[in-house]
């Protein structure tokens, strides 16, 4: 089967919601997660498939993106908040924020996908006084490089029910 909709980090609180809405749209929406345990509730979402996957392994990664229709999207929501502090950052920063984005670009242009959205931060910089935004910005500088027609979207902290 192909899915409209990639939604990477759709576990999370921000995914969560996401997921919901677009499969209220209409949208058949694959979530890969490593933890299926913590998404009972989305199982419940009949255009939601969830898989057990780890999206840091590019052969993974791939394969997902093999699923998507052509005229589908992928949706990166994967953020982290903590890591060790080395310069410019350390390597969680650096895998979920810089390498993650540059491994979905190249898995999308291997299978002819085109439309990326892709959720930064407030304060992105690559010369940016933390941790945080230089790994943030890095990432963004990765998909601005890109020949895909992306989106950057940049919140600032999230807050809501159930966070």
């Amino acid at each position: 089967m192909k899915y409209d909709i990639l939604l990477i980090g759709g576990n999370g609180f921000v995914g969560r919601i996401l997921a919901g809405q677009l499969q209220a749209d209409g949208y058949s929406v694959l979530l890969p997660t490593r933890y299926l345990a913590s998404a009972r509730e989305l199982r419940m979402l009949p255009k939601v498939h969830l898989e057990d996957a780890d999206v840091h392994e590019f052969d993974s990664l791939q394969e997902l993106c093999s699923r998507i229709k052509p005229t589908g999207a992928v949706i990166n929501l994967v953020g982290v908040l903590h890591d060790k502090p080395v310069q410019p950052y350390g390597k969680v920063f650096e895998a979920a924020h810089v390498e993650l984005p540059k491994n979905i670009i190249t898995a999308m242009q291997l299978h002819g996908l085109k439309r990326y959205l892709h959720m930064s931060a407030l304060g992105a910089d690559s010369n940016g006084p933390s941790m945080y935004q230089r790994s943030k910005g890095d990432g963004e500088a990765a998909v601005k490089a890109s020949n895909l027609n992306w989106t950057i979207f940049r919140p600032s902290v999230i807050f809501g029910a159930q966070d």
